[in-house]
């Protein structure tokens, strides 16, 4: 008869993230600007401002993530609105 272990093992994380994952809130601070202003924007009913603010949030978080291809597709959304 074949032993099987109820014992959970332990999942080596590291062979599927071959570095720790660092994230800091600090560098997302560039986005809470704009998305304030969005934010009071809409509260005020000015859609006109709202739509500016959400777009230039929507471009520092593409900035951001720092990938070409995501830019470029960012810029041609853009060009295409």
């Amino acid at each position: 008869m074949k032993k099987v272990s109820i014992v959970a093992r332990e999942t080596n994380w590291s062979a599927i993230f071959p570095r720790p994952v660092v994230f800091q809130m600090d560098c997302l601070k560039p986005v809470a600007g704009p998305r304030g202003r969005y934010e009071q924007a809409v509260g005020d009913w000015d859609w006109a401002r709202a739509v500016s603010f959400d777009q230039q949030f929507h471009s520092l978080l593409t900035r951001f993530h720092q990938n070409r291809r995501l830019e470029a597709f960012h810029q041609k959304l853009i060009g295409e609105l």
